[in-house]
């Protein structure tokens, strides 16, 4: 909780208020999700038992366009396990961060801050 030098004054809702401190509260989630997306490549081979996509030298490869609002929820997430030379595995993690808000004037609280203290 950030601990102001001096007590400010602030308006909320028109109103003038002193304050001292600042309390926040934030929290962190993870799930896993997935979806089915569409690749291609100019030139391969599926390796059924594998489950695995052999591409050949100079050949292309297409990862397929991720539709956002397309994400299903799923209990696990990836298992890494060792490549064969030559290949590669894609993973990617998302983030959801707080968007701003727009036309909206913040205060400048940083040089009030006399003191942090950060619970986990």
């Amino acid at each position: 909780m950030p601990t102001f030098r001096q007590y400010s004054g602030w308006t909320y809702n028109g109103r003038s208020i002193s304050v001292g401190g600042l309390e926040l509260f934030f929290k962190c989630s993870k799930k896993w999700v997935a979806q089915t997306v569409r690749e291609d490549v100019t030139l391969g081979l599926y390796d059924y038992i594998r489950r695995s996509v052999t591409i050949p030298d100079q050949q292309m490869y297409v990862m397929g366009w991720i539709d956002n609002k397309a994400w299903v929820e799923v209990d696990a997430g990836w298992e890494e396990t060792e490549l064969q030379p030559g290949s590669f595995e894609l993973y990617l993690t998302m983030l959801d961060p707080i968007a701003p808000i727009q036309d909206t004037e913040r205060p400048r609280i940083e040089e009030l801050i006399a003191e942090r203290e950060i619970i986990v």
